[in-house]
């Protein structure tokens, strides 16, 4: 072949091989930052099992907007990420292993199930989405796989008495990230290329007065159930975050509640697991697995009151329309 034909037909080709792996290499890029933050935030004393682990919601999030033909260089490049990340903290090769057959199993199970049973997007808006979502990805899927996911801290040396501790904090740790940053990324990529026209005006003041509150809110709780001699007056400070939680929710769906959510339970965690937290007097163990518990059972009615919100609204604006039409008609 004449070389001044085939140079630019390999350039070619090189073109068409760079465009598919753009978006593995993004999807490995954030899955590390995840990981990273889920190490920043904290972990027991091990220093490797983390307890709010983003990660794993970063695949399942790709594996919902790629086609399924795809899905394999998405799981290659989250392995990479993952072993990179892990070998960072010196998670031996089983325990780093089992822990990512048992992360992408939960994100594989998370995406087909709900490609199957809530469907195209939009994801969410209504209430029975948000129930089907919610099911799945903070019910069956994780508690299925930290079957599995319980024995990283078994191998690393944890008790096997203690397998169901591991597997509770296991499964809360995916549980939670998919009640709080899952919603958030999804209704974001089904807002199509809307985010990209973002723009500062009047109408964002609100939302972050909103977020600087709560993070001020959750700071004042840590810092008064420190003080605490008795656990007489803890279910007052666990809720003190509440009204404002509640306000983002009504105010503005599920993005608003589950990103209060998600602002609670990162600054809650992160204070629990640096002995700043809110069960004085408990070990870590208990105390995050307390701390999950109550997080995991205030994030589900809050982001199922977001979706009732979200479709009380779509319904006005649609009788909004039909009234307009027939007053246009007539």
């Amino acid at each position: 072949m004449n070389s001044d034909i085939a140079v630019p037909l390999l350039l070619s080709r090189v073109r068409r091989l760079k465009v598919p792996l753009q978006g593995p290499l993004l999807v490995a890029l954030a899955y590390l930052l995840g990981a990273e933050a889920a190490f920043y935030i904290g972990t027991l004393s091990d220093q490797i099992f983390a307890l709010f682990w983003p990660p794993n919601v970063v695949l399942f999030c790709a594996l919902m907007i790629v086609p399924q033909r795809d899905w394999w260089l998405y799981i290659v490049a989250a392995f990479l990420a993952h072993v990179v990340a892990e070998l960072g903290v010196g998670m031996p090769a089983p325990q780093l292993l089992v822990a990512f057959a048992t992360n992408c199993m939960v994100a594989l199970l998370n995406a087909y199930a709900v490609r199957r049973f809530v469907g195209d997007p939009p994801w969410f808006g209504n209430f029975r989405k948000a129930s089907i979502y919610i099911v799945i990805t903070a019910g069956i899927a994780p508690a299925v796989l930290a079957l599995g996911g319980a024995f990283v801290p078994i191998l690393g040396g944890g008790a096997l008495e203690a397998y169901w501790i591991f597997w509770s904090h296991w499964y809360l740790a995916n549980a939670l990230p998919n009640l709080t940053l899952g919603p958030v990324f999804l209704i974001w990529f089904s807002d199509g290329a809307r985010w990209t026209r973002w723009k500062p005006s009047r109408r964002h003041i609100e939302p972050a007065v909103l977020a600087v509150a709560l993070v001020c809110v959750c700071i004042v709780a840590v810092a008064a159930a420190g003080r605490l001699t008795t656990t007489s007056f803890l279910p007052a400070i666990l809720f003190l975050p509440l009204p404002l939680v509640l306000w983002a929710a009504v105010r503005f769906g599920e993005k608003g509640a589950s990103g209060a959510i998600l602002v609670v339970a990162v600054i809650l965690t992160w204070a629990t697991l640096h002995g700043r937290g809110l069960f004085p007097g408990e070990d870590p163990e208990h105390s995050v697995l307390a701390l999950q518990l109550f997080l995991t059972g205030l994030s589900i009615p809050v982001l199922m009151l977001g979706a009732l919100i979200d479709e009380l609204r779509s319904a006005e604006r649609t009788t909004r329309g039909l009234a307009a039409s027939l007053v246009r008609a007539q």
